[in-house]
């Protein structure tokens, strides 16, 4: 997920693109911050503004101690209100569902960062593109079964036999996606 101030561009209602900044929330945990699953949108700052680190970090500081919306270019805030990044609410007026379906893409998007890292569990969690469409796919060991999620819904259970992998319950037609789920098994079995 997402856990600095980022500029992304979305095409508007009036389908002029758009600059936007998104800074993550974070809270404070004794002298530490901790960050959450929610993000705050501003209209972005173009020209210069727009790539001086310091400008931007100056900003983000300033944003952390006001009220959101109070701020000027305040657009609204984006939560991740349960455990997959598919169950998210948006707060606000200013942006219609087509803007933020493309900040949400973007954000969901990011999630890829996390899959090279070389930490066992972040093979189980991946994106898999087919004809166009995007699907997230998330791996839960379950003793010696793996059930299958896609898009935060279960949708099958992997078991291994006398004969290695098999799928046993559910069905994922896209041959693909099967080769690609038993790969990603067999390499989290074999670094776990």
């Amino acid at each position: 997920m997402l856990r600095n101030p980022a500029l992304i561009k979305i095409i508007r209602h009036n389908e002029h693109p758009a600059t936007l900044e998104i800074f993550p929330i974070y809270r404070q945990e004794g002298d530490h911050f901790i960050a959450t699953d929610a993000f705050r949108l501003y209209e972005g700052y173009t020209g210069e503004d727009a790539h001086s680190a310091t400008g931007r970090l100056d900003r983000y500081v300033h944003y952390l101690w006001q009220s959101a919306k109070t701020q000027p270019g305040y657009l609204g805030e984006i939560r991740f209100t349960g455990s997959t990044l598919y169950e998210w609410s948006y707060q606000g007026n200013q942006l219609n569902e087509e803007e933020v379906l493309q900040v949400l893409d973007m954000l969901q998007s990011r999630q890829q960062t996390f899959i090279y890292a070389r930490r066992p569990q972040t093979a189980l969690v991946f994106c898999y593109d087919a004809l166009h469409i995007r699907s997230w796919i998330k791996l839960t060991a379950n003793r010696d079964a793996f059930l299958i999620f896609i898009n935060g819904r279960y949708n099958a259970t992997i078991t291994r036999g006398n004969d290695g992998w098999q799928f046993t319950d559910g069905d994922i037609k896209d041959i693909g996606l099967r080769q690609a789920i038993i790969r990603r098994i067999k390499s989290y079995t074999s670094m776990s």
